[in-house]
Parts: C-alpha cells; structure tokens; sequence
C-alpha cells in the first residue's frame, strides 16, 4: 500500500491494516517504509484518534478501554479503603 491510498483510509481501516501487518510478523519500522510514511506519524496519528500501542498484544487498541479498566481497578480500591 502507498502513502495516498493508505491516507484515504478512514482512521479504523488504517489501524487495522497496520494492526493486520504487525500480526503478520512486520513491524511497524517496516510497515511504515512499506507505505512512505513516518513511523512516528502513524505513532501519534492513532494516539490523537485514543489508540496506544499494547506491547503485549503487538497491536494498537483503543486507549478508553485501557482507562476504563484502570478506573474500575482504582474504585473497586477506593471502596475496599472506605470499609475500614
């Protein structure tokens, strides 16, 4: 895929054709040579649409769900702290 077809992708299609190119083996280093475009563009393009990069899983995913688990984590805390 080039550069001007990959930005005419809307931002779901272009995290998951990338998403798709990490769990084939590439890495994003690569992936981003393949297209022509800056490793660090594709970084902080899914970062402001809320997508991080998970090392565990070796895909980007919505950064929301990453909050709302370390929110239910820090009330389920907070509760255990006010029963004392």
């Amino acid at each position: 895929m080039d550069k001007i077809t990959f930005n005419k992708l809307d931002m779901q299609e272009q995290i998951d054709y990338i998403n798709s190119k990490l769990n084939e083996g590439n890495t994003l280093t690569v992936t981003a040579k393949e297209i022509g475009i800056g490793r660090s563009t594709i970084s902080d393009r899914f970062k402001k649409e809320g997508y991080i990069y998970d090392k565990k899983v070796n895909n980007y995913i919505c950064n929301t769900e990453v909050i709302r688990v370390n929110n239910e984590e820090l009330q389920n805390s907070y509760k255990g702290n006010n029963e004392h």
